[in-house]
């Protein structure tokens, strides 16, 4: 009887991973070799999601140490703003990649500090954090998209 029960629980660990191969099955059965399994079309996704698995990488840490992060997307926009405007006043891609890297070392040093320091909640100090990187932002580029 346990022998059964045991080997459900085996089953259960790799049902998301056997619904994925098959979907994966079925959709290079379906579009009969035409582009889904391509080497472009595999880079072509890697490419589109490699800044959502970094900033994800990024939010293991935080939700490890039992936390919650909700500046990650307004840092990436501020961040990729001051890259931009860096870019269009220097043309130093250099310069706009550290600007934009220390931008983001920046607000988690504040967010660090309001949640280790002042005991500040993390939901509640990164969400007021939110709010102000994108008023800034509003403000900064008065809600125009910034040309390189």
């Amino acid at each position: 009887m346990q022998s059964k029960c045991h080997k459900k629980l085996e089953l259960s660990k790799f049902t998301v991973y056997i619904v994925l191969g098959i979907v994966f099955i079925f959709f290079s059965i379906a579009l009969n070799g035409k582009g889904f399994i391509a080497s472009g079309n595999l880079l072509n996704i890697l490419r589109q999601t490699a800044m959502v698995s970094v900033m994800a990488v990024a939010g293991v840490f935080v939700l490890g140490a039992g936390q919650i992060d909700l500046t990650v997307g307004s840092t990436a926009a501020m961040s990729a703003m001051f890259s931009a405007l860096v870019l269009q006043a220097t043309n130093n891609m250099l310069l706009a990649i550290l600007a934009s890297i220390l931008f983001g070392i920046f607000v988690g040093f504040i967010n660090g500090l309001l949640v280790t320091k002042l005991k500040l909640p993390s939901f509640l100090a990164t969400l007021g954090m939110m709010q102000m990187i994108r008023g800034m932002a509003m403000w900064i580029t008065n809600t125009a998209a910034v040309p390189i």
